[in-house]
């Protein structure tokens, strides 16, 4: 959008042009700061994912240390109570 700047009306339209710039401009401003929190989500969002990764490898080494063979050679049977 473009910002109101002509200045050679009357009195009640170079009222309304700061009306809408300043509408502008506090929109712009909250465009920037929904960029800056996806762009924090994102990165939260990867930080997960290595986390998840690291989990799931951790506990693939504990299950073959105690199985004596990898998660994905073994069929799991789980037991319900």
């Amino acid at each position: 959008m473009y910002a109101c700047t002509s200045w050679n009306i009357g009195p009640y339209k170079i009222q309304i042009c700061r009306i809408y710039n300043t509408r502008l401009r506090l929109r712009n401003i909250e465009e920037d700061e929904h960029a800056h929190y996806d762009a924090n989500f994102e990165r939260e969002l990867d930080s997960m994912k290595l986390n998840m990764a690291s989990i799931t490898n951790l506990l693939e080494k504990t299950l073959k240390n105690i199985f004596g063979e990898g998660p994905s050679n073994r069929s799991v049977i789980f037991a319900h109570a």
